[in-house]
This record gives C-alpha cells, sequence and structure tokens, in this order.
C-alpha cells in the first residue's frame, strides 16, 4: 500500500487482522488453560485423598488382630497413594477404632495418626473412652466396632487463587471382617 494512501484504502486493508485477534484473545484461553490446570489439581487431590482414606480403613480391617507397629506401616502407603502430592507437613492420617456397649452409644477405643505431620484433629473422637460421632445413617449396636480413617490435608492454591486455601478431610468406615479390634496390640 503506498505511503500516501487516503483513510478508504486504511479501512480497506485486511492485513494483520489474523494477528490483533489473536492478541485479544490469547490472554483469555492462557487464564483458561491456567485456571482449568488448578481445578484440576484439586478434583485430583480430592480423588487422591479418598482413595488414601479407604485404603487405610480397608487395610486395617482385614485381619483379626492390629498392632500398632503394623499400623504404621501401613501409613507408609498413605504418601504412595497421593502422588504426585506431597503430605509431609500438608497433611495426616488418622485411623479410629469406635466401639459400642451396653447402649452407652459409641466411644473411641483407640486412635493412632501417621502419614503425615500436619497438627490437626479428628472429626470422629479426640479422647480414648470419649464419645465419637458417627454419620447419621452409620449404626453401631452394641459389641461392634468400626474402624474410621481420615486423611486431613491442608490445600494451598499454587497460582491463581481460582480455588481457595481450605482444609480438605475425607473419611471412610468399615467394619472389621474377623474380629472386633477394639483394641491396638
Amino acid at each position: 500500500m503506498p505511503a500516501r494512501a487516503g483513510p478508504r484504502a486504511l479501512l480497506a486493508d485486511r492485513r494483520g487482522v489474523g494477528a490483533v485477534e489473536l492478541a485479544l484473545v490469547a490472554p483469555v484461553l492462557l487464564l483458561l488453560l491456567v485456571g482449568l490446570g488448578e481445578v484440576g489439581t484439586y478434583v485430583l487431590l480430592n480423588l487422591k485423598l479418598q482413595h488414601a482414606a479407604t485404603a487405610l480403613a480397608d487395610l486395617a480391617t482385614r485381619d483379626s488382630t492390629l498392632t500398632a507397629t503394623q499400623l504404621d506401616d501401613l501409613f507408609q502407603a498413605a504418601p504412595q497413594i497421593t502422588t504426585p502430592f506431597v503430605l509431609g507437613s500438608n497433611a495426616v492420617a488418622i485411623v479410629t477404632a469406635v466401639g459400642a456397649d451396653n447402649g452407652s452409644g459409641p466411644t473411641v477405643e483407640w486412635q493412632r495418626t501417621g502419614g503425615g505431620t500436619l497438627a490437626a484433629t479428628s472429626n470422629v473422637g479426640t479422647k480414648v473412652g470419649g464419645k465419637a460421632t458417627l454419620p447419621s445413617g452409620l449404626l453401631l449396636r452394641d459389641g461392634e466396632t468400626i474402624v474410621a480413617a481420615e486423611v486431613v490435608y491442608s490445600y494451598k492454591h499454587w497460582l491463581l487463587g481460582l480455588v481457595p486455601d481450605t482444609t480438605l478431610r475425607r473419611t471412610s468406615y468399615y467394619r472389621p471382617r474377623l474380629s472386633g479390634l477394639r483394641t491396638l496390640g
């Protein structure tokens, strides 16, 4: 186009339209991509935490007896299940046995933590011999035991803050298969 082209010639010129459109759309697409990455990470973390809680409760209730050493070994599985998320100081796993006797309601029989070092308390109960809280539909008859595994994770957003910092807690309840598991050996 000649250097002295008039206004009509400039308006008719379509060179560079694609570059302008890309410059307008690229930031929106980049923001969408990063946002999907952050939300996807949050969803994946939630799934991994639920898998860890389910695996801990399942493995703890398979045998007729359970020792503190065996339970400590089970806690070593949690970081493997939640990979690539590091538990460490961000998380903790809590396994609690809840029993009922003589219509007294659910009580904490024993409790142990591991798999991470986050300072968190159990929503099931905190004091051995104290009252335990179970979901309303989970019934516990006299002489029965339920093992609850909780995995608590302190989530910190990693980029845009689309997902707020929060504490995630996933819990799984299992009945022992072969015995009551009323004591931790």
